[in-house]
């Protein structure tokens, strides 16, 4: 394409970009509902839709039986969501209890990092009454299903500067992993 002919693309897009809102403000007192309306299309602009409340499209939601976030994305592209409810509902419920994409599909399943775990201390007790002796014991727990959401799989991390010591004392075995001991110095 030609510099002139880039130009003269540059001056009809200006042109349109001013003709949109001298449209709206002209036919608004003669009929002018949206552009959906004026194109044909019937479409309504997300932000000017009615939607459901937000516990009345979760239970809708749950009740599809999507497992996760891309089984929710294809099927808002299927066709079958009902006009009032969001394809985005993370916007249109941002501030009306919006927690995330388990708690709206009912999977339970928490972002990483938006998960609630129990204080310290509370972890830690419930973690010593597993009688657990080592790290690895810990980490065959984890992944057996049987420790609690509101207990993290790496307490080493998340309580981190937060009473975390060692796996020792996270146990209850009082065992200090070899390497970190303090070892007396040999001159």
């Amino acid at each position: 394409m030609s510099k002139r002919g880039y130009r003269g693309l540059q001056r009809l897009a200006t042109q349109l970009r001013r003709y949109r809102p001298f449209k709206k403000a002209l036919y608004a007192n003669a009929g002018w509902t949206s552009w959906g309306d004026w194109l044909g299309t019937d479409r309504i602009a997300d932000r000017d839709r009615v939607y459901r409340s937000f516990s009345a499209a979760r239970a809708d939601a749950q009740s599809r039986e999507l497992r996760n976030w891309d089984e929710w994305i294809e099927f808002t592209k299927s066709g079958d969501l009902p006009p009032d409810i969001p394809v985005a509902p993370w916007q249109t419920y941002k501030d009306k209890g919006w927690k995330g994409i388990g708690d709206w599909l009912g999977t339970g399943t928490v972002k990483k990092g938006n998960e609630e775990f129990l204080p310290f201390k509370k972890a830690r007790a419930y973690a010593q009454s597993l009688r657990l002796k080592s790290q690895t014991q810990w980490k065959g727990y984890c992944k057996s299903g049987k420790r609690s959401r509101n207990i993290p799989a790496h307490p080493d991390y998340v309580y981190a500067g937060a009473g975390w010591v060692n796996w020792g004392d996270w146990l209850g075995t009082g065992v200090i992993c070899y390497s970190r001991q303090a070892v007396p110095a040999v001159w």
